[in-house]
């Protein structure tokens, strides 16, 4: 898991979207339900989050029904677009603190395609368009 101190990883799983922020400082902002359920309870299991930080993210996951954003394993994860920086800014440094982040372009072509629930699989480490695949509903059982 990656945690706080470890925050330019980028997570590798499955997700749903569960919030999106249309004025974004990055253009658009699909946050990621990370950490999941299943990653807390696991990582309390290990050890590597408290009782009570357990138990504080459970009662946010409750009240909420979203993940909450400060936890030691990170929060606040999602894929964006570039905002207001150059394209090249990929290549120049590694800036997302653990997101995907996409052109403007591609985020704003994504959005046509995603809404609350969708589901994501994240499956490599490479920070481009094609790390996130975005599939729609639950009826291909994945």
């Amino acid at each position: 898991y990656p945690l706080r101190r470890q925050r330019q990883m980028c997570i590798r799983d499955r997700f749903r979207i569960d919030r999106i922020n249309r004025q974004s400082q990055f253009e658009l902002f699909f946050g990621l339900d990370y950490p999941t359920p299943e990653v807390a309870r696991d990582a309390w299991r290990r050890g590597i989050l408290s009782d009570s930080d357990y138990r504080q993210y459970r009662r946010y996951r409750q009240q909420y029904g979203i993940s909450p954003a400060n936890t030691p394993l990170g929060g606040y994860i999602g894929i964006h677009g570039l905002g207001d920086r150059p394209a090249g800014v990929h290549r120049i440094m590694d800036w997302t603190e653990g997101c995907i982040a996409v052109t403007n372009a591609e985020i704003q072509a994504l959005a046509r395609y995603v809404d609350i629930g969708t589901r994501v699989v994240i499956r490599q480490e490479r920070r481009d368009f094609t790390n996130a695949i975005v599939t729609r509903g639950i009826a291909q059982g994945r």
